[in-house]
């Protein structure tokens, strides 16, 4: 009879803790809740180079890029180094897994840019794009396509005019969250 109450006892305890929240079957945390920052490599509006992501909010995000915007006509009009930020709202979640989500994503977006030889550009765009949030790693990928308009140096992009339509422009961003 003693070995009998000794396997209920075992039993017992085994339900218990599967009861129990266990740190190994937890969901990761999420990557857009406020304080989220991302930071990585990206194309956004004009620049090529460094990534950043900041979640004010959830769903709500601030991401910006830095670096060269690299054109034909360097030796004309110099290196452009630029700066573009885009105020994001994460439309939809599309679908979910415990480790993944992909996100619709859109919002306003402006950047800038300028060269030592006096060249500049400003681009007022929209950012539409797909984002894949990988919460274990945690990572996110974001596709983008920023439709917009430029206002630009003349003579850029061999045109005499000041304001050109953009509607090529695609935008990749990879960061790595450390928040």
């Amino acid at each position: 009879m003693t070995s009998l109450r000794g396997w209920h006892a075992a039993l017992l305890v085994m339900a218990c803790s599967t009861l129990t929240a266990s740190p190994a079957l937890a969901l990761p945390p999420r990557l857009s809740e406020p304080g989220g920052l991302g930071v990585g490599l990206g194309i956004g509006a004009l620049s090529y180079g460094v990534s950043g992501k900041y979640y004010l909010e959830q769903g709500r995000a601030i991401q910006a890029n830095f670096g060269p915007y690299f054109i034909d006509e360097r030796v004309r009009y110099g290196d452009i180094w630029a700066l573009g930020a885009d105020y994001i709202f994460e439309i939809a979640t599309l679908s979910s897994t415990r480790k993944i989500d992909l996100i619709w994503a859109l919002g306003p977006g402006l950047a800038a840019g300028v060269s030592g030889k006096g060249a500049w550009i400003i681009d007022v765009n929209a950012c539409a794009g797909a984002v894949f949030q990988f919460h274990e790693l945690p990572l996110d990928f974001a596709l983008e396509y920023r439709p917009g308009i430029r206002f630009k140096t003349r003579g850029l992009y061999n045109s005499a005019s000041r304001v050109a339509p953009s509607f090529t422009s695609l935008g990749i961003q990879l960061r790595y969250y450390i928040r």
